[in-house]
């Protein structure tokens, strides 16, 4: 803690200097503390003081929109000076963004990381968003948007813009990751495990899915530390040595899984949810060594055989400032396994992953495992920490917005839960597949299905039903073996089903049934909450994605929010994919898009919008006004995937995810065909592009394709070859691709590497996705 003071700063000396003595205790020692009513408002203090130091810089996950009760003013300007004089300690709190100035106090109370904003009131935000890049989506925007006041006086402006101050990367340390791990977001990192991993028993290390709040604390293990803390005020101080020498050792198997596992499911099939939209990989199992939670507590003072009545929860802190809790009864439960982890799957934990200590509260949400442990509390209540007070809970379907965070208890233990994980032909012409069929006894061509089940408690996964036609029939999946460790069954279980290519139908389903005949609800919207958590209807993946309707000579890359491939065919589903920091739209061929809100732009964002278009496509400055006349009014049109179409009347123009740059229907591109830089693909990959496939190099560097030479056109070549030359394009350049002897675009999207390097190395992924003829939003009506 004094470090995390010495380098972000302090608002609690006072309380800092009374709660950390100076003098270090030995692991036989105890002091005596102030009394419990006194402890309680020096321990709030520090609490407060350093979660407050300590997550400064921490990213807001989410966002409840806020009560607005204040009026806004379209005209007002300030200038900075008066913006200053609005900081922490004064009566309101201001922020700019951009040239904007927002009156953010009324939002301060239902800010997810609590009073840490202040920490940039009186000033611009835009350099801590710079580094905590999670607030950059449009949830967090339309709120900012809504305690909108006026605009920087221009007097202040350098270069047109809000002067900032540097700010210090607390993520620099972070570790490096595996390229393999299907990315959500970089600071803070969150990512899924890969299919890879989600199809082995014990998920390696570097595939472990990673959710991290903040940045990765360093620590030293050897002077590695944690505190028990009674609920009379003593403490008992151990080091990592300590516990290894003083307790046994234990390992057990066990699953941890986000709560938000699934999310981007429930925001496809219901509604928009709040929070990373994660897809079938928020989930891992390894084997945790460590001490049990019981034993320490009972060696710290706390009688585990005969609690006392006010003893009602364990609290855990790490070092990073998380903080969570669970019941008293999990903690010091002989059957429990709640373990002090210092190892994973046989080694020391990785950073990533709470090294050199974490705790392991197996059976319940993962949310409730708090890493780099320093502090354990025994107490009357919970933690009061955002995490464990307002995130982690679920509400009814019609509980949207800015619900009584306290009439829902926080997520414990999970429900059960299935995912298809791996879908695909085999054959008995394949050494390896004719092993696989002889087991089932099949001779024919053959689809095998894999995933995984898993359910909360430590309940038994007795059955996984399956079909292979939307539900119409079912069948059991065999259960595959493992040897788990534990007292109760908190690993998950893999499963497997092989079935003759004849009998697939178009949509395979998967439902697990545990020990306690809980199974899976069939649809999302009864059990929809806008936190979108604990998400476990059944699971549908469509057969179109199988090799023989999806050539994979064209492959294709996993998008963020659901990275198997297996998901991309569902008829149903639709896709955000990641191009670096570059985030564009891919609805599938058979994707029908109900546009969702609509509402009219306002004059002053229409004029920057118009501006927007002529910097990003300066070829269509001479024919703005015939696109988006200035007496017009256009169209804001909510899709799903926190896409943003702007529409004039029924004809749609450009689309936008998030803040990414605005990108052209092909209506626009066809009206306007000169305007926008081109590519050409041959002949024999139009079927794959309009099919939603990937866009491959050799496509391009073939006979019939066509990419800029680097050179001015020469005043005599032909047609043909004046049309794609011109200087190289580079990686994240919006790209509209022709195709040979074809007179209209067929696809318009975002280049993954520049044109130079397609022409030298003459393979690899060269667009991702982005929007074709015939996809979900070339035929979706707005009227």
């Amino acid at each position: 803690p004094r470090n995390l003071f010495k380098e972000y700063g302090c608002i609690n000396h006072f309380a800092l200097r009374q709660t950390l003595p100076t003098q270090t205790y030995s692991t036989a020692s105890r002091r005596e503390r102030p009394s419990p009513l006194s402890h309680r408002v020096l321990g709030g203090a520090l609490l407060v003081s350093v979660f407050v130091a300590a997550v400064t810089y921490a990213p807001t996950v989410h966002a409840e929109a806020p009560t607005n009760d204040g009026s806004r003013t379209q005209s007002s300007v300030f200038r900075l000076e008066e913006v200053r004089k609005h900081g922490r300690n004064a009566q309101e709190n201001w922020i700019t963004k951009g040239n904007k100035v927002y009156n953010i106090t009324n939002w301060i109370p239902g800010h997810p990381g609590g009073e840490v904003i202040l920490r940039a009131v009186g000033g611009p935000v835009d350099q801590y968003w710079n580094i905590f890049t999670i607030h950059k989506k449009q949830e967090v925007y339309d709120i900012l948007d809504t305690f909108y006041i006026g605009e920087v006086d221009p007097r202040d402006l350098v270069e047109g813009k809000v002067p900032v101050e540097h700010v210090d990367d607390p993520f620099k340390n972070d570790p490096k990751r595996d390229e393999r791990l299907v990315v959500h977001s970089e600071r803070p990192f969150n990512a899924e495990t890969p299919e890879e991993g989600l199809n082995a028993f014990i998920t390696p290390d570097d595939l472990f899915y990673v959710r991290q709040h903040m940045w990765v604390p360093e620590v030293d293990e050897a002077k590695h530390k944690f505190v028990v803390e009674l609920g009379d005020g003593e403490e008992k101080e151990y080091f990592l040595d300590d516990i290894k020498d003083k307790f046994k050792e234990v390992t057990i198997t066990a699953t941890l899984q986000c709560s938000g596992n699934r999310r981007k499911h429930m925001t496809e099939e219901a509604r928009s949810t709040n929070g990373l939209q994660w897809g079938v990989g928020a989930i891992s199992n390894a084997e945790w060594t460590g001490v049990r939670l019981r034993d320490v507590l009972k060696d710290a003072g706390v009688p585990i055989d005969d609690l006392p009545k006010n003893v009602k929860h364990v609290q855990f802190v790490g070092a990073e400032a998380y903080g969570a809790s669970i019941p008293v009864e999990k903690a010091v439960d002989k059957l429990g396994d709640v373990l002090l982890a210092y190892k994973m799957n046989d080694k020391p934990l990785a950073l990533d992953h709470g090294y050199p200590l974490r705790l392991v509260v197996p059976g319940n949400v993962a949310a409730r495992s708090v890493k780099w442990l320093n502090r354990i509390r025994v107490s009357d209540e919970e933690s009061l920490s955002q995490w464990q007070r307002r995130d982690y809970k679920c509400f009814g379907p019609n509980v949207v917005g800015n619900p009584d965070w306290d009439s829902a208890p926080a997520i414990q233990e999970t429900p059960v839960q299935s995912a298809i994980t791996s879908l695909r032909d085999v054959s008995p012409h394949s050494t390896q597949d004719s092993k696989l069929l002889q087991v089932y006894g099949l001779e024919e061509d053959s689809v095998a299905v894999e995933g995984y089940s898993f359910a909360g408690g430590g309940r038994r996964i007795i059955r996984v039903d399956v079909s292979a036609n939307n539900g119409r029939t079912w069948q059991q999946a065999e259960l595959l073996p493992s040897e788990s460790k534990g007292t109760k069954a908190w690993a998950w279980t893999r499963w497997r089903w092989v079935l003759p290519r004849s009998q697939a139908g178009r949509c395979f389903i998967v439902k697990a049934v545990d020990e306690a005949y809980n199974t899976q609800p069939e649809d999302y919207e009864p059990n929809y909450n806008f936190r979108g958590n604990i998400t476990s209807a059944w699971h549908r993946v469509g057969r179109s994605l199988m090799p023989e309707t999806q050539n994979y000579i064209m492959a294709k890359r996993p998008p963020i929010g659901d990275h198997h491939h297996v998901q991309e065919g569902v008829s149903t589903f639709s896709s955000s994919l990641d191009l670096g920091n570059i985030k564009i739209l891919k609805y599938g061929p058979s994707t029908s898009i109900s546009p969702g809100a609509k509402s009219k732009v306002k004059s002053s964002v229409q004029r920057a919008i118009r501006s927007k278009i002529t910097d990003t496509y300066p070829l269509l400055a001479p024919h703005i006004d015939e696109i988006i006349p200035k007496k017009s009014q256009l169209d804001l049109v909510k899709l799903p995937d926190r896409i943003t179409l702007y529409a004039l009347d029924t004809t749609p123009l450009f689309f936008q995810h998030m803040d990414d740059p605005l990108i052209p229907h092909l209506r626009i591109v066809h009206q306007f065909p000169s305007c926008f830089p081109r590519i050409r693909i041959d002949r024999g990959a139009i079927r794959f592009v309009l099919s939603g496939a990937t866009l491959m190099a050799p496509g391009l560097t073939s006979a019939g394709g066509r990419l800029p030479s680097g050179e001015p056109p020469a005043e005599d070549a032909p047609e043909d070859e004046r049309r794609y030359e011109g200087k190289e394009l580079e990686e994240g350049e919006v790209v509209v691709v022709e195709a040979e002897g074809k007179e209209e675009a067929c696809m318009i999207g975002q280049l993954r590497v520049g044109t130079r390097e397609v022409k030298e190395k003459k393979k690899g992924v060269v667009i991702d996705a982005g929007h074709y003829l015939g996809d979900g939003l070339w035929k979706m009506v707005l009227d």
